[in-house]
């Protein structure tokens, strides 16, 4: 698994992928991923580009978001 696949021109990664990849539980990765968007809105208001954007994950076996 990679940790870092290319999306239109744009490194991304999951939230999902980097708790596995560093072996920490998913919830841990976005209560720490929530106090990064905190820190950074301001500097998300005057980018373009910002760092973090909101997806959904649907479990194939039983198809919970």
């Amino acid at each position: 698994m990679n940790l870092v696949v290319m999306q239109n021109r744009t490194a991304v990664t999951s939230s999902l992928v980097v708790a596995e990849s560093f072996e920490k539980m998913h919830k841990d990765v976005l209560e720490s991923i929530d106090k990064l968007v905190k820190m950074t809105a301001e500097f998300s208001a005057y980018s373009n580009s910002p760092m973090f954007f909101e997806s959904y994950y649907e479990h194939p076996q039983n198809k919970q978001t």
